[in-house]
């Protein structure tokens, strides 16, 4: 059963539901039948969708309730029901989103805590604990599917991981993080898989709701096509979370970061070396930098593969920034929001790729199954990704430029200049 509905929930729910846009009135009648008790056989059989839509949509309400309505709609209604309800999704989401600690939760620090004095294997530690604890608290959350965004906020923990070993590695022996480096590939790997679908099923959820009413519809088998899809994947990953081997990677990356010393290289007697943060952050930004501007030359002709991997670089270099903000001067700050802006572009940009990929895969497999206008409504999906793609690629250059200017160099060598 459902959460409790407002009165206002319900108002505006029932007149989605006795509107003429089928889809979202099949997607109101999944809310009120679930408030009322009905099986799910009861409501797969009344609104004539698969039984793992109706689930997904269920789990959508209790997390976003609302906001699983484009914005149009709401307001429409909105104007037609005495209330001061607001409308506007982020609101929604905001309010009833839950706060939850797991069983891991004092682990979980605000900052980091670097110093400038740190040695580079402790501060390494240091950071490597923060994600650490960050990515054990949203395992609960990935595993409950509650919130999409804790499978995202975990992943993204294992990347900047992984990325800490890029910054620190240098301090420990290979033979120590070599096991910890190939739990974390797999653990990302795994969560990637079903992240990757999410981001794909919302943008093509809102390319859904931008068509006109009378042919939303015609893109459902491809929609619940994408649910069945992600709910195989997601099965596979809970096998992976269950498993023995996470397990003992979870136990050895905890006993790596709770004890000082555990893994460190050995040094020959009287030879210098890299040894506090203070000594080495600045080359580290400076590597990562002159990797993402070694793409300048080729980028007039770049492939789709090539910018793949320079949005992956640029990536990179975005995690090694901010695990050094603490002691990085202000103006990372408008570093790191010039390398996330690219960033995203190039995110986009391969989305598009993604989508067209499944989207043909979709159609290999289910053409034959597919009526005249849903046939057409995919191949006019394809089309519309492989316009934005054009975009995005023409769009590129400004962008670029924007960031290889003189002024984000400025910025970025007053940054490392706190040091």
């Amino acid at each position: 059963m459902l959460e409790n509905l407002t009165d206002v929930e319900k108002l505006i729910l029932e007149k989605i539901a006795n509107s003429d846009n089928q889809v979202l009135a099949r997607r109101a009648t999944v809310i009120l039948m679930g408030h009322k008790a009905a099986s799910l056989t009861e409501i797969t059989k009344t609104v004539g969708l698969a039984s793992r839509t109706v689930r997904h949509w269920q789990l959508e309400f209790l997390k976003k309730r609302l906001a699983i309505f484009p914005t149009k709609v709401l307001q429409e209604h909105q104007q037609t029901t005495e209330t001061s309800w607001s409308s506007n999704p982020k609101s929604v989401k905001k309010i009833t989103k839950k706060n939850k600690t797991g069983k891991n939760a004092l682990f979980v620090r605000k900052i980091i805590g670097l110093k400038p004095t740190d040695t580079m294997v402790e501060a390494g530690r240091k950071v490597l604990a923060f994600h650490f604890a960050l990515m054990l608290k949203r395992e609960d959350g990935t595993r409950s599917d509650k919130d999409i965004e804790d499978l995202h906020d975990m992943r993204v923990a294992t990347r900047r991981m992984r990325t800490t070993f890029c910054v620190f590695g240098e301090g420990f022996s290979k033979k120590s993080i070599k096991p910890l480096l190939a739990g974390l590939k797999k653990t990302a790997r795994t969560l990637g898989r079903v992240r990757d679908l999410d981001v794909f099923i919302e943008k093509m959820q809102h390319y859904q709701h931008s068509l006109p009413e009378k042919e939303q519809a015609n893109l459902q088998p491809f929609l619940e096509y994408c649910h069945a899809e992600r709910e195989q994947i997601r099965i596979k990953m809970l096998v992976f979370l269950d498993s023995s081997k996470y397990l003992k990677f979870k136990k050895e990356f905890l006993k790596f970061v709770k004890i000082k010393g555990l893994g460190i290289k050995p040094t020959i007697k009287g030879n210098p070396m890299l040894y506090q943060l203070r000594h080495f952050a600045a080359s580290m930004v400076y590597i990562r930098y002159e990797a993402v501007r070694a793409y300048e030359v080729g980028l007039k002709s770049a492939s789709l593969e090539t910018l793949h991997k320079l949005r992956i670089t640029f990536k990179t270099f975005r995690y090694t920034m901010e695990c050094l903000q603490e002691i990085l001067g202000s103006e990372s700050e408008t570093v790191i929001k010039q390398i996330k802006e690219i960033q995203n572009h190039l995110g986009d940009l391969n989305d598009t790729t993604i989508a067209h990929r499944f989207l043909q895969d979709f159609l290999n497999k289910r053409e034959k199954q597919l009526t005249e206008q849903q046939n057409s409504a995919v191949l006019n999906c394809l089309q519309a990704q492989s316009n934005e793609r054009q975009r995005l690629i023409s769009a590129f250059p400004k962008i670029w430029r924007q960031f290889n200017s003189t002024e984000f160099r400025h910025d970025l060598a007053l940054s490392v200049s706190a040091l």
